[in-house]
This record gives structure tokens, sequence and C-alpha cells, in this order.
């Protein structure tokens, strides 16, 4: 991943299923890229009432935003899926999500920033 994202500082919730553990904790690729990782282990808590993290937005966004787009498409490729994940990203980094995006404010948007 190049320099370009370090200015964007993540905060990556998840909820400590194996799947995930050693994925985001220890990623050696987000090293350096200013982002924060919290724990929430939802066998005891569906908040942690120490540092506040909850995943339902990640959740949330999971469920209407992804899956209803994959539900509208019928389906996806497998080997699609990690392109399409990066796109919701860079759509949530770059355009208002409360807003429909015109295909040349997309193509404003990518002129911009490279």
């Amino acid at each position: 991943m190049s320099d370009q994202f370090k200015s964007y500082v993540t905060e990556v919730l998840t909820d400590r299923r194996k799947g995930h553990l050693y994925t985001l904790e220890n990623n050696t690729t987000l090293k350096g890229m200013r982002y924060t990782h919290q724990w929430v282990n939802h066998s005891k808590n569906f908040m942690d009432p120490i540092t506040g993290a909850c995943t339902n937005r990640m959740e949330g966004i999971w469920e209407v935003k992804i899956k209803a787009r994959v539900k509208s498409e019928r389906g996806m490729l497998k080997t699609k899926v990690p392109s399409f994940l990066d796109e919701c990203l860079w759509r949530s980094w770059f355009f208002d999500q409360n807003k429909r995006t015109t295909p040349s404010e997309y193509s404003h948007g990518l002129v911009h920033q490279y």
C-alpha cells in the first residue's frame, strides 16, 4: 500500500474471531500507517465497557451497503470480492455517503486524487 493513504487514520474494530485475530493486529502492511485496533469480545459484551469499542457501525455498513449491492447483482464471483471491497472503502473516503455520486464526480475524484 502506498504512502498516499497515511493521512487517513483508520479505526479497525473486530470481534476477536479467529479469522481476524492474526490478520489485523499483526499485519505488516499496515505497520506505521496510523490506525487503532480495538477488540470487542462478543461472548462478554457487545460494547467494550472500557474503550467503548463497538462493531455495530461496521456491521451496519456491511449489511446495508455491501450485502445489498451484492444481492442486487445476484451474487458476485469470489475473484471480484477484494476489488469490490476496495471500491467500497475508497468511496467512503472520498465521497459523501448520504447522497448519490454521479459518474462525473467519480472521474473528477480520480483525477484530483492522482
